[in-house]
């Protein structure tokens, strides 16, 4: 179950990062991986902090 879900939450994910990236009307398109690390730098951030919480 886990394997599928991550699978399916990455597909997503990168779906909507390149539909951001291409912004449709604009005439210029933005690489796709400034896009997925302005979505993975919190998540990496949040992981850290959290695990100093723990500690």
């Amino acid at each position: 179950i886990l394997l599928g879900a991550t699978l399916l939450i990455g597909a997503i994910i990168m779906l909507v990062c390149d539909t951001v990236a291409q912004m449709p009307g604009f005439d210029f398109t933005l690489p796709i991986n400034a896009i997925t690390s302005l979505v993975g730098a919190p998540v990496v951030i949040g992981l850290i902090i959290r695990k100093k919480a723990l500690l």
